[in-house]
């Protein structure tokens, strides 16, 4: 089964509790193959799946997470302050998805985002992130 591009639910319902803090909880960003299956139901971080190879760490890169959650109208949203660069790594097999969630919260998945599968060699993959904008932000809910 694919990976699937999905806000988790639980982070939806997290949300709502005030469980993630954004501005300074520590946000990581792990790649996964492309026969992970993550998406919607994907509630923790986890290991299985997990791209691996040189210089790639378990676990994933640190979010730069300078932006705080902001409002426009009836939309909310969020995107980390700068790319996510994962430098110098080596993966042989194809992959196709990032999974953002929280280490400072037991490891809770806020969403995944799917791209076109990639292979790298000794190069740095990085994900350009969109504008923090009501329009483009990486994290967005509309209000009806």
């Amino acid at each position: 089964m694919a990976n699937s591009q999905a806000y988790c639910s639980s982070f939806q319902i997290d949300s709502l509790d005030a469980v993630h803090d954004l501005g300074s909880d520590t946000i990581k960003a792990a790649l996964y193959y492309t026969s992970a299956s993550l998406g919607t139901n994907t509630n923790q971080y986890s290991t299985t799946g997990e791209v691996s190879g040189l210089n790639y760490v378990p676990g994933g890169v640190v979010v730069a997470t300078a932006n705080p959650p902001l409002s426009h109208g009836k939309v909310v949203y969020w995107t980390p302050s700068a790319d996510i660069v994962y430098s110098g790594v080596t993966i042989s097999a194809y992959f196709d998805a990032v999974m953002l969630y929280n280490a400072s919260k037991l490891n809770k998945t806020l969403g995944i985002w799917t791209f076109t599968p990639s292979r790298v060699n000794s190069a740095t993959f990085t994900l350009r992130m969109p504008n923090n904008s009501s329009g483009a932000a990486l994290l967005r809910w509309k209000s009806h």
